[in-house]
């Protein structure tokens, strides 16, 4: 499965190559959910307020902030039987999440949790009831404590990214 992340924002700068890195990971956690699918690509679009709500109106007629979209699409018809999905994610909004001091939660950490609820939504999990919320976040949030994920090297921001998100 090939994955493509897009930087669409100008607020932070971003680890790309441990994005691809964390949404592989995820997705493997996630194919769990239905093993016979079969992705060929997912994209993913690390945009700032404006460009998520953007996304948010073009893809689904509401006009405002959030964290993630998913889209997934079928197979082009005779082509293959592989699907492509992207997650339009705001980086914006993970640095506006209050984390306490000493705490291990961060803005690295709320961007890998949208990421996770991306990947979620990509196997076709809801949370449009309190229930199917609920048990996608117990989910996610147990994919984020897996080894593969935490540790020293789950900083998904270079380091002037602290600096830059203190202004948003």
């Amino acid at each position: 499965m090939k994955i493509e992340v897009k930087n669409r924002q100008q607020l932070c700068r971003p680890n790309i190559p441990k994005i691809r890195k964390l949404v592989r990971q995820l997705m493997k956690m996630a194919l769990k959910l239905d093993p016979g699918t079969r992705w060929s690509e997912i994209s993913v679009v690390l945009l700032d307020n404006s460009g998520i709500r953007d996304m948010n109106r073009h893809f689904l007629d509401k006009d405002n902030v959030t964290d993630v979209l998913s889209l997934r699409y079928a197979p082009v018809p005779g082509d293959n039987e592989y699907l492509t999905g992207e997650i339009f994610v705001n980086i914006q909004r993970a640095f506006q999440c209050p984390s306490k001091p000493g705490s291990k939660w961060n803005a690295s950490r709320e961007l890998a949790l949208y990421l996770a609820h991306g990947c979620d939504h990509l196997m076709n999990s809801t949370d449009y009831k309190d229930s199917g919320y609920r048990r996608m976040r117990r989910r996610e949030l147990g994919w984020l404590k897996e080894p593969a994920i935490t540790g020293p090297s789950s900083n998904l921001f270079k380091a002037a990214a602290r600096r830059l998100a203190r202004k948003t």
